[in-house]
């Protein structure tokens, strides 16, 4: 399902994601992966359950390396997991950009050289590239004009829905959560 968490500006709404994720250590609480507590892991422990859990920033030029092209960029986790041989590489990256809805040959492009759209589908398609049971999406249409925002909203809307991904939305916009999420905390 989709769970949109939604709050004012310095609610909280971003610690909770990232905590979600591991990227910050619990003060109090319990996070449960499946059957597994993963609140106070280790780094080693993490390590295999990392691919199945991703994250989308909000702000995609940020989090993409500019000096990388999107075909490393998109390839990155596939290496860094081992998730793929060199000989799929490329196939898999061109799967992913069809998937979010970019030409295959994107993947010769630079951070740069695409508009606030097509960025937030590349960081979109790092977070799918290894197939993870759930994404927590950090106000990912904030920063985008409307007509691109309601495009990426029915970007995430079709993926979930082929996919059955779990979606952790985060946003401060009412309306965008009712349209996206099935449930808002």
């Amino acid at each position: 399902e989709v769970l949109g968490l939604v709050g004012e500006s310095g609610s909280g709404k971003t610690t909770i994601g990232k905590t979600l994720l591991r990227l910050y250590e619990p003060l109090d609480g319990t996070i449960r992966y499946g059957d597994t507590d993963i609140t106070h892991l280790s780094e080693a422990a993490l390590r295999p359950i990392r691919p199945q859990l991703q994250m989308v920033f909000q702000d995609p030029l940020s989090s993409l390396n500019p000096r990388h092209s999107i075909r490393t960029t998109l390839a990155t986790p596939l290496l860094v997991h081992s998730r793929a041989k060199s000989g799929e590489i490329d196939s898999r990256v061109e799967e992913t950009l069809n998937l979010v809805g970019l030409p295959a040959s994107f993947k010769h492009r630079f951070p740069h050289e695409m508009s606030g759209g097509q960025l937030q589908r590349v960081a979109i398609g790092r977070a799918l590239i290894l197939n993870p049971s759930l994404i927590v999406a950090d106000e990912p249409v904030s920063k985008l004009d409307v007509s691109v925002r309601a495009k990426i909203l029915n970007l995430f809307k079709d993926i979930q829905a082929s996919t059955g991904i779990a979606l952790v939305f985060i946003t401060h916009d009412l309306r965008v959560a009712r349209y996206l999420c099935d449930r808002i905390a």
